[in-house]
């Protein structure tokens, strides 16, 4: 009799065991379904893209966008920079003190934002007002571009430098 209760102590023992294991089984499989549609729910949409669209909406062709999406690459470290984490900043953009802006106001020196597409945005009202217009956009090539910057003293580095950054990114 002691030797069927002593196994029986042991069954038991084991039992909770598997069923305490099939618990976290059932859990694990019901918290990643349901953590599974949460992300989809929440779908986020990346950077680029969301700068795509909204670069689109004012009339700039594939071309241009590639280039202007190269530039934000380069000054964001291929879109991980912290100030376009924390403030929405693609291109190391100011708070401008005469032209229309975007911007929300100024924070350690740099201009933020409410969303990457109004830092794109802001990015166009810059060229703009430094006299190139969309269609003029549309027909540069990304050396062009990267010119026209450096002539109205976006950049400090020199242009052979900066231009060949700019370049190495694929977008």
């Amino acid at each position: 009799m002691a030797w069927n209760m002593r196994k029986l102590k042991e069954l038991v023992g084991l039992l909770s065991i598997y069923r305490l294991l099939l618990q976290l089984l059932i859990g694990y499989w019901l918290v990643s379904g349901i953590f599974r549609r949460f992300l989809k729910a929440a779908k986020v949409t990346p950077v680029k893209e969301r700068v795509k669209a909204a670069l689109r909406t004012v009339g700039l062709r594939k071309t241009a966008i590639e280039n202007i999406l190269k530039v934000f690459a380069h000054e964001t470290g291929g879109f991980n920079s912290r100030l376009l984490k924390e403030q929405n900043n693609l291109c190391g953009m100011r708070h401008p003190a005469k032209r229309e802006t975007y911007s929300r106001g100024e924070a350690s020196g740099y201009a933020y934002y409410d969303s990457v597409e109004d830092s794109a945005l802001d990015f166009i009202e810059w060229l703009k007002y430094n006299g190139c217009t969309i269609e003029e956009l549309n027909k540069m090539s990304v050396s062009q571009l990267v010119i026209f910057m450096k002539r109205k003293m976006y950049f400090e580095d020199n242009l052979v430098n900066y231009l060949n950054a700019v370049r190495s990114w694929d977008v």
